[in-house]
């Protein structure tokens, strides 16, 4: 996990200092994130292993926190994906079928 996290924190940063960012690059910020996430509510639900509440709490909202930044990345890849969708749309030429139906 502590991997996972650490790698994260790099891309992350390296992708602050950018004006934008790719489709790509958010795919696999998003992909981490949910995945780091995941874990970290994994390790909550082991309280076994912390032998404290707090810190089985402080993993949990750890999680959640995870969660919710993968999601905004989401929409914000989202988003992205159709702008660049619509952009190809309009650069590819029209066929016979589709100036009929305009």
């Amino acid at each position: 996990m502590t991997r996972n996290v650490e790698a994260e924190k790099t891309a992350l940063n390296a992708l602050l200092g950018r004006p934008k960012v790719s489709s790509t690059d958010l795919l696999d910020v998003y992909t981490e994130m949910v995945e780091v996430a995941s874990e970290l509510e994994g390790e909550a639900s082991d309280s076994a292993n912390w032998g404290s509440e707090k810190s089985t709490t402080d993993l949990a909202q750890l999680g959640a926190r995870a969660q919710v930044l993968a999601a905004k990345i989401g929409v914000t890849l989202r988003a992205q994906l159709m702008a660049q969708e619509f952009q190809l749309l309009s650069c590819s030429p029209k066929t016979s079928s589709t100036k009929a139906q305009q």
